[in-house]
């Protein structure tokens, strides 16, 4: 078993910020973050059907010499196989992640945001979202008409995330 230097543990449940379902929307729809649990950089789960190992899992022969191959050449050093259960059903999906921490740390940032959220002065109203809307046109050059659903849709967003939101919109269409 070859564990990262740079991360938790094989067997550690960590969280992440960016696997927080729902997190763009209004607060009361935020679903708790997805639950995941470090693996063995050589754990052949990590590997099943990789670049590396394309059509088959693995043995646990090759992940290892695989991954000494890799750490060799300096290589894997900022990221870490988890593999993951999302928080809106029983999937399990394994991902190598790169900014993860112990669960209960995530979780509480979460509530906590949350919380924060749920101040008045933390909610996007409409004034604000046409003004970000109208600048992040003009940073991207790019001029969409803000219809009346889209508007809606982003009354009650986290002020914290509606430039990302707003761009992430700009972006489809």
């Amino acid at each position: 078993m070859i564990a990262s230097q740079n991360f938790p543990a094989p067997g550690t449940k960590v969280g992440c910020s960016y696997r927080w379902p729902y997190r763009h929307f209004h607060p009361d729809c935020w679903m708790p973050p997805h639950k995941g649990i470090v693996l063995a950089m050589d754990d052949p789960r990590a590997w099943n059907n990789s670049a590396a190992f394309p059509r088959k899992m693995p043995t646990q022969e090759e992940c290892t010499k695989h991954v000494q191959d890799c750490l060799k050449r300096g290589l894997l050093k900022g990221t870490v196989p988890v593999l993951w259960t999302s928080s809106l059903n029983t999937e399990e999906f394994m991902q190598w992640d790169h900014s993860v921490r112990p669960y209960a740390e995530e979780l509480a940032a979460w509530e906590q945001a949350r919380k924060d959220a749920y101040s008045s002065n933390n909610l996007a109203n409409s004034d604000v979202i046409k003004k970000e809307w109208s600048a992040e046109e003009g940073r991207i050059g790019k001029y969409v008409n803000l219809d009346q659903d889209t508007l809606n849709g982003l009354i009650g967003v986290p002020l914290k995330v509606l430039n990302e939101t707003i761009r992430s919109i700009l972006s489809r269409k």
